[in-house]
This record gives structure tokens, sequence and C-alpha cells, in this order.
């Protein structure tokens, strides 16, 4: 079995997805796919003039696979022009990261001063004391998306000591209702937990597939929850009715 494609981080996504020769309808013209990862090589490459290897650590694969995916590219983009084709641009294992690193907390919705408060304001006592772990929870304008499995964004959070110490928001391309896809992405951030509202039962069997500690019917900010996780106010559940953190 082949291995699964690493997932590749993109900072924004083209705003037009269809390119071909003026005056030709869409629905007369020949397209071929361009990736939006390959496409992101070429403007790393190109428009921002990295090497290969600094294309590869932006985009999170190696200097090899960039040379490829150019490659790739340029014989799509060559056949497109010489042949008078079109060119759609979808697809791949991409993930956009809409925000990064602690500066998420300030810009949420409702999220106030969230992730950054110490370790001495959280309630004594917690299981989660001493820990280091990697959070995820399913993002929907502030908060926890109620429906996991058509999530369009994740908040991941690394912790430490019952406290946020840094936070991105990943924005995940059609991957909607995709199980195995869903979970390899997490997978490869390195996620542990999972904080969500409600999930079906094929959902939740391809995460525990994957090892990670589920805690379903969890709602209200996306940030207060991970906090009332870290303090120790939700229980574990894999049930899509289960403990609400916001009723207490």
């Amino acid at each position: 079995m082949p291995r699964p494609a690493k997932w590749r981080c993109l900072e924004c996504l083209p705003g037009t997805r269809l390119f071909g020769p003026a005056g030709v309808p869409a629905r007369n013209l020949e397209s071929l796919r361009l990736a939006f990862d390959e496409l992101e090589a070429l403007r790393l490459l190109h428009l921002e003039g990295m090497t290969q290897a600094n294309a590869g650590k932006r985009l999170g694969v190696s200097g090899s696979t960039v040379s490829r995916m150019a490659e790739r590219a340029h014989r799509v983009i060559t056949e497109a022009l010489v042949l008078e084709k079109g060119i759609c641009v979808e697809g791949g294992p991409v993930t956009v990261v809409l925000v990064a690193e602690s500066s998420v907390a300030a810009s949420m919705p409702g999220a106030g001063q969230a992730g950054l408060s110490s370790g001495a304001e959280q309630a004594e006592g917690s299981s989660n004391e001493g820990e280091t772990m990697i959070v995820a929870v399913p993002f929907l304008n502030g908060d926890v998306n109620a429906h996991f499995g058509s999530t369009r964004a994740f908040l991941i959070a690394d912790t430490a000591d019952r406290k946020i110490e840094r936070t991105s928001l990943f924005e995940l391309q059609g991957m909607q209702h995709n199980h195995a896809g869903i979970a390899g992405f997490l997978k490869e951030q390195r996620v542990e937990v999972i904080l969500a509202g409600g999930m079906g039962a094929p959902m939740q069997q391809a995460l525990k597939m994957h090892g990670f500690k589920l805690y379903c019917g969890v709602s209200g900010p996306a940030t207060e929850a991970i906090e009332a996780f870290l303090r120790g106010d939700i229980e574990q559940s894999e049930s899509t009715c289960g403990h609400h953190h916001g009723e207490h």
C-alpha cells in the first residue's frame, strides 16, 4: 500500500481557479489539473526566488518533492499553452494556515485573553498538571464546530502546564466527511486530544484507530473549551451528546 501523501502547508489559495484561452467557453474547454501545492511550489521558486530546500521547508516537504511538483506543474502549463487547453487549479493534500502562533487567541471572537493566562490562575489539582500535549478543536466563527465531519477549519493548540502556549488555525481543503483525510491531517500535526461537538460513529472509529483521545459534546468558544479541558472540567466522552463545558 502506498504511503499517504504528506500534507502541504500553504499561505493562501489562488483567487482564480480556472484559466484558459480567451473566447473559449468553459464547457467546451479541455482542462488539465494543477494541484494547489504545485502552484504554490512555482510561486515560491519563481516569484519569491527560493531554493528548492527553502521552498520545501515552507511547504512542509523535502526539496526533492518540490522539484517533482515543479516539474509536473511546468509540464501541465506547457501542454496547456501549446495545445490551447485550460488549467484547473484544485485538489491535493493541502491546508492553509489562516492564523499562526499565539496571536490567534487575541483575534478570535470572544476569545479575550484566552491562551495567555498563567498556570497559577488555573484551578489547582487538575489531572493535566505538568503535561504537554497538542489539542485540536473543529473551528467555526470562534466556536467549537458542532458538526465535526463538515468542519473546514481546526484550531490546534500546543499546551504545557495547564496553559496554552501556542495556537494555529488551519483551513482544510476538500476534506469534509473524509474520515481518513481528517485523521491523517491531525496525526501529522501530532495532535493527541480532540475536543468536539457532534461526531458520527464512523468518524469516531477512524479517529480512535489513530490513537486520539476524544472528548465529544463540547460547545462554546474554542479557546475556552481548551482551557476548560486543561483545568480538568471536561470529562472524556465518545458520545455525540455528552458533557457541554458551557453548562458549568
